[in-house]
């Protein structure tokens, strides 16, 4: 049996090694092999490298191909590097291709290759080495595939000929050739072009659908051994190119994913997107095809210009700068939410297209640049998906999504001829965001709008009247270009601007100038504005109104649209006065409007002395959303009964204040009331007051002096939700008066000299601890269990042999003795005071002032309550702190024998014999739980570890834990 345990002990620490397997000197097709690599590990990379031409291969062979990866005996190998002088000297050879998958061309390959013309190099090519085309006297393109510059050296390129290009497949690749000052010295800054780059792929495909070669090039890496299955190790590819085989009309098809033609090369890409420029000025694509792509990127620019393009279904990330833009003949697009989350369309993405009708934005996207719609002539609206997080429309513009900025007004916008077009929210509109509108006639900028910035409003020609508020605090002399049409103008500036807006404006005479009452001289004295026909009256926008509804007035205090519960409104309204000359009933609705109009204001706030104090009432409606009520608002009035306000968040100081009529009912139960003002209910007629844990502070006498009133009820837990009470918050109330508070905070309470702690009720509550019908219980006054529907229990003995604690139910507790107590989870249950027949607990150890921080030792033993469905408690093994309220146990160890857990005889599985870790069964986990025990000391999984009962823990045990597990026992 020893010997077994050791095997078993040296097998749990034995390690594993790996290395490769190597061939030399192997011919596939038309090249050798200086040797093979094969890893004898998924995660170990086959690789090759390349030395010459094979015996076979032609001796006329003018085309290289060479492969990215091979294949022998049935397994794949990367063509990871090309040996030095593989090619020395061959003068046949006149264009060489490598297949993706190459890293590294070593020094002398091409030397003397006086016939080699063109060279096209993968995206995974980071290095080439010195000398490698030196005297290729004919080399006239090379052609990089990649982003990323690889790295050469001073003689890598040592030529002679005067007609040397460098091209790339991407835009960000030439940029990338440009800034490497080798590259540059190679070639020549003004010779290193892009004339053919963008024929240029790791590899290509002949799409027979669509009757062209795509070209790709492939991102983010290289899958060991070729592993194409496995989503998390695919590669990507970017679609650079397509050359079509005629002059016939083309749909591209985004695919979901691209295979490589080469069959040794590991296929299935995952589609990322269309490279920057990709398809500029392309004349032979109408239409872009939705084929389930979860795609990444429409680069920038990368279907500009392309002015039979028609129709495009976009299912991608982001769509770039210019992406589409002068696309004259684009009239539908269809952005489709894919894996990535549209996100992302780029500044002037669709300008100049002939975009019809509405353009609706996903709920997606999260950035739009600079008027993606750009003089789209057509364009009738934008809409945005309600669920969009940071951009939204109103009557067919775009802003962001407070309204606060505009983005972008449509060209043919259906709009543009009423004050009311423009929310009142508006603060700024910047450049060019309504440039081009033709439909736009007469502009009321709302009261709101602080900026405006320049071409604004360029070239809306048909605009003739334009109203600007005085909040405008920045507006530029161009902001109006080429509006030539304008014959009204208002402006709410007291002070005349110093520079003419209107410049498009030849004669200014015919143009009427409206300013403020009083400001006329120093308009007539403006050089710029006398030129005007200058008229005078107030102009501006008033930001609020009057209004009379149901025997209640009220103020507007904002014009800032919103939404609110689900219903959109146009601003907030506060109740200035409610009066019952006529009815006893007035009614607060949820909204307000003016004069029958279409505007609804929420009404949000019941304003100061708003009651009526002579007659009495009663609120009838509700007053569903009032959020404020604010000081002295029902102060000595004569409201009878208070309404639901279901969503009142604060009340005022002396808010209630002397409301004798005032009465409670259930409909009066406010779930969001956060403060209670000082004096707020301060001598009223209340009679019941319930809080809930959003309540976070009480000012002081808020309660006081309140006749009627029987109970408080504030039910929050220490630490989580504090609630600041003031100074004699409640007193002088009913004799039966009670204040209910958790009862863990109990002791707070009672030593408080701001109040009667004699009207201090402890309350206990399950709701805070996930539900759970059981808790350790701890209080600091004497407690009486009985009437109030809880279950409470004291442990009167411990059993060593079963390892469980007997519970027996009690009635009455101690002060500063714990008990367990069970009830119904979301349940609070108020606790009377006890006098008579208590009970003690042994066991269990109250904390009832500060916290307790403890950790077992071989000592002293101390256990945590724990869980939900049948009571039992942990040893702590490490600091732990108990908050006051609840109870623990403590022990000697000498009795525990430190056993993880102890059960109870009101629940919980009986113990088997051999399971060591106590998980329910006996299997190799507890084996190791014994290892773990007897080697490191480690108790975190050990329960009942003497399993053959000799009064120690050892090798005798494991011994006796594998006869239970063979039946031996």
């Amino acid at each position: 049996m020893k010997k077994f345990t050791l095997l078993l002990l040296m097998a749990l620490f034995a390690m594993t090694a790996s290395a490769y397997t190597y061939y030399s000197n192997v011919e596939i097709d038309n090249y050798k092999y200086s040797y093979l690599a094969l890893g004898s590990s998924s995660s170990e990379e086959n690789y090759a490298c390349l030395s010459c031409l094979s015996s076979t291969a032609s001796t006329s062979l003018t085309t290289l191909n060479i492969p990215g990866y091979v294949v022998y005996n049935g397994n794949r190998y990367r063509v990871k590097q090309i040996n030095q002088d593989a090619f020395h000297n061959n003068t046949k050879i006149t264009s060489v291709t490598f297949g993706y998958g190459v890293e590294y061309i070593s020094s002398y390959v091409f030397d003397g290759c006086t016939n080699l013309k063109y060279v096209n190099l993968p995206s995974s090519v980071n290095e080439i080495g010195q000398f490698v085309f030196q005297n290729c006297t004919s080399l006239y393109v090379v052609a990089f595939a990649g982003e990323k510059a690889p790295k050469i050296y001073d003689y890598t390129f040592n030529l002679s000929s005067t007609t040397k290009k460098a091209s790339t497949a991407t835009y960000r690749g030439m940029n990338a050739l440009r800034a490497d000052s080798k590259w540059v010295a190679a070639f020549g800054a003004d010779n290193i072009l892009r004339h053919y780059g963008y024929k240029v792929g790791d590899f290509k495909l002949y799409n027979y659908t669509n009757g062209c070669w795509q070209y790709y090039v492939i991102k983010n890496g290289i899958p060991y051994n070729g592993n194409s299955s496995n989503p998390s190790v695919r590669s990507s590819c970017v679609l650079v190119a397509a050359t079509f085989t005629d002059g016939s009309n083309y749909t591209i098809s985004l695919p979901q994913s691209v295979g490589n033609s080469d069959n040794n090369a590991p296929g299935g890409y995952k589609f990322y997107g269309v490279a920057d420029s990709a398809f500029m000025n392309n004349t032979t694509i109408t239409k872009i095809a939705n084929n389930n792509t979860m795609a990444y990127k429409i680069g920038n620019y990368a279907f500009y210009g392309c002015s039979n393009l028609t129709s495009a279904d976009v299912p991608v990330d982001t769509i770039g700068n210019y992406a589409f833009s002068r696309c004259s003949k684009l009239s539908s697009v269809t952005i489709t939410s894919n894996l990535y989350n549209t996100s992302y369309i780029g500044s002037l993405a669709f300008g100049y297209c002939s975009l019809t009708g509405e353009f609706n934005i996903p709920a997606t996207i999260k950035y739009i640049g600079i008027v993606p719609f750009y003089y789209c002539s057509s364009l009738e609206a934008i809409t945005v998906d309600e669920n969009n997080t940071n951009y939204s429309s109103y009557r067919g513009a775009l802003y962001n999504k407070a309204k606060s900025r505009l983005i972008q007004i449509p060209c043919k916008w259906r709009y543009g001829r009423s004050w009311n077009d423009l929310p009142e929210s508006l603060q700024q509109v910047p450049q060019y965001a309504a440039a081009g509108c033709s439909s736009l006639k007469e502009l009321y900028l709302p009261y709101g709008v602080k900026q405006i910035e320049k071409y604004a409003f360029w070239n809306c020609t048909n605009l003739f009247l334009v109203h600007l508020p005085s909040a405008v605090t920045t507006i530029n002399a161009n902001s109006f270009f080429d509006c030539d049409a304008i014959t009204r103008v208002e402006l709410n500036f007291m002070t005349p601007p110093p520079a003419d807006f209107f410049p498009a404006v030849t004669n200014k005479s015919n143009v009427s100038l409206f300013m403020p009452y009083g400001s006329y001289s120093a308009y007539a004295n403006s050089s710029i504005w006398k030129q005007y026909n200058l008229k005078t009256g107030p102009t501006d926008h008033t930001n609020c109104w009057d209004i009379f509804r149901d025997q209640v007035y009220y103020t507007v205090t904002s014009t800032t649209p919103h939404n609110s519960n689900g219903y959109d409104y146009d601003g907030f309204a506060k109740v200035v006065k409610i009066s019952a000359t006529e009815i006893s009933s007035p009614k607060i609705y949820p909204s307000v409007n003016y004069d029958m109009s279409s505007f609804h204001y929420e009404i949000t706030t019941i304003g100061p002395y708003a009651g009526d104090r002579e007659n009495p009432f009663i609120i009838n409606y509700g007053a569903p959303n009032v959020t404020d009520i604010e000081e002295n608002a029902f102060r000595d009035s004569k409201i009878e009964e208070l309404p639901g306000f279901n969503s009142l968040k604060h009340i005022g100081d002396s808010a209630f204040y002397n409301t004798k009529y005032m009465s409670y009912d259930d409909y009066f139960h406010p779930k969001k009331v956060e403060t209670i003002g000082k004096y707020a209910f301060y001598n009223s007629g209340i009679n019941l007051y319930i809080a809930t844990t959003a309540l976070t502070s009480i000012g002081e006498y808020a309660f006081y002096n309140c006749s009627n009133l029987s109970e408080i009820f504030l039910p929050h837990i220490d630490g989580k939700h504090p609630l600041t009470c003031g100074k004699y918050f409640f007193g002088n109330n009913s004799d039966d008066f009670k204040c209910y508070v958790d009862y863990r905070q109990l002791g707070d309470y009672l030593n408080s000299t701001k109040w009667d702690g004699n009207k201090i009720y402890p309350h206990l509550c399950f709701d805070y601890n996930n539900d759970s019908q059981w808790q350790s219980f701890a209080c600091v006054k004497p407690i009486d269990f009985e009437g109030t529907g809880l279950e409470a229990y004291k442990i009167d003995v411990y059993d060593q042999g079963t390892k469980r604690f007997v519970l027996n139910p009690i009635i009455h507790l101690y002060d500063n003795h714990g008990a367990l107590v069970h009830g119904n989870g979301n349940n609070y249950y108020r606790l009377n005071y006890a006098s008579s027949n208590l009970s003690t607990c042994y066991w269990l150890q109250a904390v009832t002032d500060e916290p307790h921080t403890m950790v077992s030792d071989n000592t002293t033993s101390y256990y945590d309550f724990g869980g939900t469905d049948f009571p039992r408690f942990d040893l702590i093994r490490t600091n732990k702190t108990i908050t006051r309220g609840h109870a623990y146990v403590k022990m000697k160890y000498s009795d525990s024998g430190g056993v993880s857990t102890i059960l109870t005889n009101l629940g919980g599985s009986v113990g088997i014999h051999g399971d060591v870790n106590c998980d329910g069964s006996v299997n190799a986990a507890d084996v190791t739980a014994l290892y773990n025990y007897i080697l490191n000391g480690d108790e975190t999984y050990l329960s009942t570890s003497d399993v053959n009962n000799d009064n120690a823990v050892n090798a005798g045990d494991v011994t006796a834990v594998y006869n239970i597990i063979l039946g031996q026992n």
